[in-house]
């Protein structure tokens, strides 16, 4: 930095500037203080987070949510809506995503920020016997930001801030359609134990007449056997369906984030088949998709990119440096002061970072068209997904069902009439089984297909999406439908 030198009559003026720029740095300066974890500390607190404590935090996180929900608590068991509640503030991603919002947010408020002053002292001392060997000299200086660039920082880091908060609604779109999913599978574990048991039932009531039809000599040993082995097989599958369950139960547990070893109830049921609808039928086809979160985080990820090359274009602007300080040279108090432009755009000019910023923005614009057109073809796969499901569903419910109901009631009736045939019986009873489990998996189909298919458009009529400072706020869906939820009846658990 050029510098000049004016005589002054007296240096109290140096000693006053270097005291007074000193003062700023020592009370401006952000302190550290500690804040170590214990991983026993973390998990009592969780394990601390009971039913009660558990429905208090939802409360206090979500107010406005769950005070639509009359009667939120999930002390008296846990149904899906409550459960989408929950997971929004407990689900251990989620909370992940706060912090790194948390961050994001940090790093916009201090974006754009000018750079810190700089102090500057230089000075020598003459070896040789004369007056006056110490020469100094201490300068302040600031840097004026002519290219714009802190403006520019600033909205790129809100851009940033914007993409994260998009990925963290499309985390909460995910996160509610991943429960709904597991939540059906735990709804046809519970009916398909119920089915099973209804078979082991009649078979038990074939077991314990069968002393009596073997005196009348209407059954063999072999019928008896294979009666036996009937009901042996259906009680392995109950086993089966048990194991199963539990395995969803610890699953839906996890996505809610709650300690597995209290016991919650989750309540949970298969719903009717006329419950079963496009939920996009009333939504304009591509007018659904532009809520999705792929794209939102797409469309944000690319004003990332066009905020980044706007900054480095302004990047190839000079700033303009000032200095102004004191000193003392050959006994003589000095003002110093300075001007400096930095960088002159000659050779450089930011090439390499100005290419590679055009390049990252062509890349999103291919990323964001891709994510439309896939949106665009997934769409028409899960609604021909799901009019096949649901169809499959109907002729089952409708032609398959009833005669597999009415083989099982002639063959009662036969009974009832001294005309036993044991081998029709307990084939008619198998067959009826078979087909209500074909049934429960066509209607379970159906609702995943219908899942699917509300992912794409409105997974949650009104979503809420996490806040960086750790609280939610709205997120209007625009035209998106409400969807069909599974009706809450209690199952065992």
């Amino acid at each position: 930095m050029p510098k000049r030198h004016v005589s002054l009559s007296t240096g109290r003026v140096a000693r006053n500037l270097l005291a007074g720029a000193l003062l700023p740095i020592l009370a401006g300066c952000a302190s550290y203080s500690p804040a170590p974890i214990d991983p026993h500390t973390l998990h009592a607190e969780w394990f601390a987070l009971d039913a009660r404590r558990a429905t208090e935090a939802v409360a206090a996180a979500l107010p406005e949510r769950t005070a639509a929900e009359p009667g939120f608590n999930l002390d008296d068991g846990i149904t899906l809506a409550e459960a989408e509640t929950a997971a929004l503030f407990l689900n251990p991603e989620m909370a992940r995503l706060r912090a790194s919002l948390g961050v994001s947010l940090a790093t916009a408020r201090s974006a754009g920020d000018w750079q810190d002053p700089a102090l500057g002292v230089d000075g020598d001392h003459v070896l040789a016997s004369i007056p006056d060997r110490l020469t100094w000299s201490g300068s302040l200086s600031i840097t004026i930001p002519l290219s714009g660039r802190p403006g520019l920082e600033r909205r790129l880091a809100e851009a940033q801030l914007e993409r994260g908060e998009a990925i963290a609604l499309g985390a909460e779109w995910a996160l509610v359609a991943d429960l709904r999913r597991e939540w059906l599978q735990l709804a046809q574990v519970d009916a398909r134990i119920l089915l099973i048991e209804g078979a082991i039932t009649d078979l038990d009531r074939l077991v314990e007449a069968s002393p009596a039809f073997k005196a009348a000599r209407a059954m063999s040993v072999v019928e008896e056997r294979l009666l036996l082995l009937g009901r042996a097989r259906a009680k392995e599958e109950r086993l089966t369906a048990l194991a199963e369950r539990a395995e969803w139960r610890l699953m839906i547990l996890s996505r809610l984030g709650l300690h597995p070893d209290h016991n919650w109830r989750l309540i949970a049921s298969m719903p009717d088949v006329t419950t079963i609808e496009d939920p996009s039928h009333s939504a304009p086809d591509f007018e659904a998709l532009l809520a999705h979160p792929s794209l939102s985080i797409a469309m944000a990820a690319y004003a990332v990119a066009e905020r980044t090359l706007a900054r480095e274009v302004r990047r190839q602007i000079p700033d303009l440096t000032i200095g102004l300080g004191a000193g003392r040279e050959d006994g003589d108090s000095t003002l110093v002061f300075g001007l400096g432009l930095l960088p002159i755009p000659i050779w450089n000019r930011n090439r390499e970072g100005i290419a590679t910023a055009e390049a990252e923005r062509a890349a999103a614009r291919i990323e964001t068209e891709s994510i439309l057109r896939d949106l665009v073809g997934r769409r028409a796969i899960e609604h021909a997904h799901f009019h096949s499901a649901r169809e499959r569903l109907v002729f089952l419910e409708n032609e398959v069902a009833p005669l597999a109901d009415a083989q099982l009631d002639d063959a009662r009736r036969l009974t009832a009439l001294g005309r036993l045939d044991l081998i029709l019986l307990v084939e008619a009873v198998e067959e009826q089984r078979r087909v209500r489990l074909e049934l429960l998996g066509a209607r379970a189909a159906a609702l995943d297909a219908q899942i699917s298919l509300e992912a794409l458009t409105a997974p949650c009529p009104t979503h809420l999406a996490v806040s960086p400072e750790g609280l939610f706020h709205d997120h209007k869906a625009g035209n998106a439908t409400p969807p069909t939820e599974l009706s809450p009846t209690e199952s065992r658990d």
